[in-house]
C-alpha cells in the first residue's frame, strides 16, 4: 500500500470514527434519535462511495489517458448527486420521518465527505504518471 493510499485511508477512517461517535451520541439524545438511522445510512453511504472513488481516480491518475481523470471526478460528481437524492427520496418513503429535519444530519455527512473526498481527489490530480510502481 502506497503513502497515498494509506493516508487516505487514514483519513477516511479517522473522519468515519468522528462521524460514528456522532451518530452514537444522536441516538441517546432523545430529541435527535429520530435522526440517527439517516446519519448511520449516510456515514455507510459515503464511506462506500469515498472507496470506489477512491480506487477509480487512483487508476485514472496513473492512465495515459487524460482524460481518464476528468471523467472520474465527472462521474463520482454525478453519482454522488444520484445516490444522494435515491437515499433521501428512499429514507422518506420508508421511514415516513415526521419532519424534514432528518435532512440535517444527511448534509452534515454529505458536507464533510464532500470536503474529504475534494481534498483526496485534487492530490491524486497531482500524482506524477511515472509513480505508478509506488
Amino acid at each position: 500500500m502506497s503513502e497515498r493510499s494509506l493516508s487516505f485511508h487514514s483519513q477516511l477512517g479517522i473522519l468515519t470514527i468522528i462521524f460514528s461517535v456522532l451518530a452514537l451520541i444522536t441516538g441517546f439524545i432523545p430529541v435527535l434519535a429520530p435522526y440517527a438511522t439517516i446519519f448511520w445510512l449516510s456515514i455507510a453511504l459515503y464511506v462506500i462511495f469515498s472507496l470506489v472513488v477512491h480506487f477509480f481516480a487512483k487508476k485514472a491518475a496513473m492512465s495515459s489517458n487524460k482524460l481518464a481523470f476528468t471523467n472520474v471526478t465527472i462521474g463520482s460528481m454525478a453519482g454522488k448527486l444520484f445516490l444522494s437524492i435515491f437515499l433521501i427520496v428512499l429514507y422518506k418513503k420508508l421511514a415516513a420521518p415526521a419532519d424534514d429535519f432528518f435532512v440535517v444530519p444527511f448534509l452534515l455527512v454529505y458536507l464533510c465527505y464532500t470536503i474529504f473526498e475534494t481534498n483526496f481527489m485534487m492530490k491524486l490530480s497531482r500524482i506524477d504518471k511515472n509513480e505508478s510502481g509506488k
